[in-house]
């Protein structure tokens, strides 16, 4: 078993993924912002659903509440009118009690920091770390199930990914790759890196593609 500490070249591994990402990355409008409002509303969009079909239901969604505000004051029916095809109805429930609470409890300003986020309604560790990254260039990396089978693969480390303490080791792992500048540039090619690992059926470590990414984080040339 090959433990973490026994790399010396972590911080190589995020300086490359920045370079993968923006020869990869996709022209989304999420990505043309930075306001916590919009990219929050897109983490919930997007959880349990594909880009490419939640991308114009984000859309439609933004343009008729396109503020925290207007979304807090509007009828619960009206949230859910908007949600509609996008199933787990729950999710825009809880998008409306949250604004709620954006409203009444942060004086309409949107919390600008991991802790406070995740006092939200619905907001988990993922998200509440995707918009603190992405939106105030905190420090804390966003990583779920999909990253912590990924990260194990890339590390070759066995470490279980199904343990309750799975998510503060991989936390810990993750940091090691993020460089200080620009965290909110490497939680977005940090996600849609995992996203290209799980199209390749992750679990199948022989894939030619996935190895070849391995790869070229390993070393300058291959």
């Amino acid at each position: 078993m090959k433990k973490k500490n026994k790399y010396t070249d972590f911080l190589n591994i995020g300086l490359k993924l920045l370079k993968w990402y923006d020869l990869n990355a996709r022209d989304l409008p999420w990505r043309k912002t930075k306001s916590p409002y919009h990219i929050w509303v897109c983490e919930i969009v997007l959880q349990q659903t594909r880009v490419e079909q939640g991308k114009n239901h984000y859309l439609n969604f933004v343009e008729r509440f396109p503020t925290v505000e207007s979304l807090s004051s509007a009828e619960i029916d009206e949230v859910l009118l908007y949600w509609k095809g996008l199933g787990y109805y729950s999710r825009a429930i809880n998008l409306h009690k949250a604004a709620q609470q954006v409203m009444e409890d942060f004086g309409g300003a949107f919390p600008d920091s991991f802790s406070e986020i995740l006092k939200l309604k619905g907001v988990g560790k993922y998200t509440a770390a995707a918009v603190s990254s992405i939106c105030f260039d905190e420090k804390v990396p966003a990583i779920d199930g999909n990253f912590y089978r990924v990260l194990s693969r890339v590390f070759a480390d066995d470490f279980d990914v199904s343990s309750p303490k799975a998510y503060a080791y991989f936390y810990e792992l993750a940091l090691l790759i993020m460089p200080e500048e620009n965290p909110e540039t490497l939680t977005k090619r940090l996600w849609i890196w995992v996203q290209e690992f799980v199209k390749l059926k992750i679990h199948n470590v022989k894939s030619v593609r996935f190895k070849k990414i391995v790869w070229l984080t390993k070393q300058e040339k291959c």
